[in-house]
């Protein structure tokens, strides 16, 4: 029996141990101080910390840079590089063999917060997606070079700050790090998803609820073929926005899907609210049996 992508998909997440602490890779606090552009030259050895504990958006001109941990930056780019050579693994007929290997890993630096996973694997996934060699700025350059790093930045590559030889932070335009986020924040929530689907199914529950702890908890009014085609149209809609470098593709799927879902929810209620109450209480007494069973005191 032939089966679908998405249930490759699903059989590839098993065996795959939750870590819920993985989620604070892909989440960072944002420095609620905005920084402008001359502060990397007055004060940068302050902005520089800040920007080891979280991000810092730092404003030049009409431009809003993002100073990123290092550590964060790097697991994010790790996960787009392996979404987008999923997206054109996948989008190969020839290489059909080797998405459930790529997806596997996926799966497990998503669930793990490692990259890991990827440590043998980039030579059989070698795509147009291959991370390029980095600009590196070193912390004492900064205030002599910062106008230097935020012309490479608006450009659209990254530049690492590094200490003693070791990076400590990225600098990219917020709007740039903003999309790259939505695609990995995406990608965490369909892996999860399919992960939660697939030990649902080992466990050959009936149940759909596992949908209620997921990002889309709103597809639980819908019957197991719903949530099944849905299933079936997440990922490739997901690897469909990577190939066009464009998240909202893949969000205005999903808010068609809720709005649906929601629409139904709402004829349910309807529905219920429109039902005498005697009939979903399950009482079938006549009309006047229940004053005839106990009359109405009189008072004489």
């Amino acid at each position: 029996m032939d089966i679908s992508l998405i249930d490759h998909m699903a059989d590839a997440c098993r065996g795959v141990v939750y870590d819920d602490s993985a989620r604070s890779r892909l989440t960072t606090r944002v420095d609620p101080k905005l920084r402008k552009a001359s502060d990397l030259q007055r004060r940068s050895g302050e902005v520089l910390q800040a920007g080891q504990n979280g991000t810092v958006l730092i404003q030049d001109s009409e431009q809003t840079f993002a100073l990123e941990p290092w550590g964060n930056w790097q697991f994010e780019h790790g996960l787009l590089w392996a979404l987008g050579c999923l997206a054109h693994v996948a989008s190969d007929p020839a290489r059909a063999e080797q998405v459930d290997g790529l997806f596997a890993r996926v799966a497990e630096a998503v669930l793990h917060g490692s990259l890991t996973p990827f440590k043998d694997f980039a030579p059989a996934a070698h795509t147009e997606h291959e991370p390029h060699e980095l600009r590196m700025y070193s912390s004492s350059q900064v205030q002599d070079a910062y106008r230097e790093m935020l012309n490479i930045a608006a450009g659209g590559e990254p530049v690492v700050i590094c200490r003693w030889d070791k990076p400590v932070g990225v600098l990219e335009p917020f709007s740039l790090r903003n999309r790259e986020s939505e695609f990995v924040r995406h990608l965490d929530d369909v892996v999860r998803f399919l992960t939660s689907r697939a030990f649902a199914r080992d466990r050959e529950l009936r149940d759909q609820s596992y949908v209620t702890v997921t990002a889309y908890p709103w597809l639980v009014v819908l019957p197991p073929e719903g949530i099944a085609q849905f299933a079936d149209e997440l990922l490739p809609a997901l690897l469909t926005a990577m190939q066009a470098n464009d998240p909202d593709d893949f969000a205005t799927m999903l808010d068609a899907w809720q709005a649906s879902c929601e629409a139904r929810a709402d004829g349910a209620l309807a529905a219920a609210l429109s039902t005498p109450v005697r009939d979903l209480l399950g009482t079938r007494l006549p009309i006047g049996a229940a004053e005839e069973e106990a009359p109405i005191a009189r008072v004489s």
